[in-house]
């Protein structure tokens, strides 16, 4: 789930069965997983385990790295 406000976004990963928050792109230090600004609706689209946001000038990727 995208919550985009203002000048940046946040992306929420939950447990599908138990609803359990499981990730906020606030829990990152210094703010570094937090999306750029993304337009009033965005869709997030998971494709092999990563995450892809369409934002106002770029696409972000979210996953573990190798």
């Amino acid at each position: 789930m995208i919550n985009g406000s203002g000048n940046s976004g946040q992306l929420w990963a939950f447990d599908a069965i138990s609803l359990n928050l499981l990730y906020n792109t606030m829990q990152a230090a210094n703010g570094h997983d937090l999306l750029p600004a993304i337009p009033h609706f965005a869709t997030q689209i998971t494709v092999n385990g990563k995450v892809y946001v369409g934002t106002n000038g770029s696409l972000v990727v979210y996953g573990l790295l190798p």
